[in-house]
């Protein structure tokens, strides 16, 4: 089961500096994890944020990163930004995550056990 780890993101990429690190880590701890990261019109750094990731980046076999993105937006609108990241995905479960969120190392093997013990489908903490 593939769960994606969906991140919209407008100019907030100072915020994915700090918690992108966490995501990475959570998601090599609990393959196969695929992390969306939508550039939603952003005008910072985030392109070459990306690519520094690209290049620098080592994922554990069977993760993966998808980098959609949406320009032209003059506002960032939470759920379009989402409904689009979760669109651009390919996992079997969606996790959303603001670009805020520092998740703990176990949190992507956590969801994947209540998912498969409990049978979820929907899930909000």
């Amino acid at each position: 089961m593939v769960i994606s780890l969906c991140i919209p993101n407008m100019n907030r990429t100072y915020c994915l500096k700090r918690t992108l690190p966490s995501i990475i880590k959570a998601a090599n701890a609990s393959s196969p994890v695929e992390i969306t990261i939508l550039n939603y019109s952003s005008t910072d750094d985030l392109e070459d944020y990306i690519e520094e990731i690209k290049k620098d980046t080592v994922l554990v076999d069977g993760n993966s990163f998808n980098f959609p993105k949406v320009m032209g937006e003059q506002y960032f609108h939470v759920s379009h930004a989402r409904n689009v990241a979760s669109l651009a995905s390919h996992g079997d479960y969606i996790i959303q995550l603001d670009t805020e969120i520092v998740p703990s190392e176990n949190f992507v093997e956590y969801i994947r056990t209540q998912i498969e013990t409990k049978k979820l489908v929907w899930m909000c903490e």
